[in-house]
């Protein structure tokens, strides 16, 4: 059986600066332990305008291939911004491992992305499981409470490169374009990533409750976007306030 969600520090947090952000998406996983993480340094304001946006969620994509960006990085809208899902195919539809976002081209997020992958900073979890929807962990990668060090990473990779491979053939992509200010492509995916998580079985299961997203705050007017998608994601919620 999967194992059950330990409790998550989701929280309100004030937008981060553009230094924290560009420093933070290299770190990429936003863990309720590490040193920095999105929201938590800055105060400064932005307008945000109430009003319904829309993400259609374009793929799935393959990620790499022999270490190399595949059908992801040859995506019609690879060059824009905008949320992705990290996905697992399984007979019901796809199920969510991670939200993401970025205000960077998708694919020089995931080239970055593909780059602590293969140093073994990512988690890397147990490859029959993972077909499984069932998330368990083998190593930890070098963000979460458990965190290793680079220098330790890189030595261990090569311990893994069945798993590692076998995990890239598994993992799909999802692509959502949206060009919008940063603070409202962040609580959209605060707000996915929450709803997902907050979804029983599987669903909830699935994803890792160490993950820090910046939520919208007190003083901050709600609005809605609503969400599709070219394939099943299971729990993708067709409108949702954030």
């Amino acid at each position: 059986m999967p194992e059950q969600k330990s409790p998550v520090h989701w929280y309100l947090a004030s937008v981060e600066s553009g230094a924290t952000h560009a420093l933070c998406e290299h770190m990429d996983l936003r863990y309720a332990d590490a040193s920095l993480n999105r929201g938590a340094l800055d105060t400064q304001e932005e307008t945000i305008p109430v009003s319904l946006h829309s993400i259609r969620f374009q793929g799935p994509f393959r990620w790499l291939q022999d270490g190399q960006l595949s059908e992801v990085g040859a995506a019609a809208c690879a060059s824009l911004p905008g949320l992705y899902l990290w996905t697992v195919p399984l007979s019901a539809g796809h199920l969510v491992y991670y939200v993401g976002e970025t205000g960077r081209p998708f694919a020089a997020r995931f080239a970055e992305h593909a780059k602590h992958w293969l140093s073994g900073r990512y988690e890397i979890c147990d490859p029959r499981k993972f077909a499984l929807g069932e998330r368990h962990p083998i190593w930890p990668g070098a963000f979460g409470r458990q965190r290793k060090t680079p220098a330790e990473c890189e030595v261990a990779i090569g311990g893994f490169e069945p798993e590692v491979r076998d995990l890239e053939r598994q993992i799909r992509i999802f692509l959502g374009p949206i060009v919008c200010e940063r603070r409202v492509r962040c609580r959209i995916e605060a707000g996915l990533a929450r709803h997902l998580f907050d979804q029983p079985g599987l669903i909830g299961q699935f994803q890792s409750p160490e993950v820090r997203y910046v939520r919208r705050r007190k003083d901050e007017l709600p609005f809605e976007c609503a969400f599709s998608s070219d394939a099943g994601v299971l729990g993708l919620p067709a409108k949702l306030e954030v």
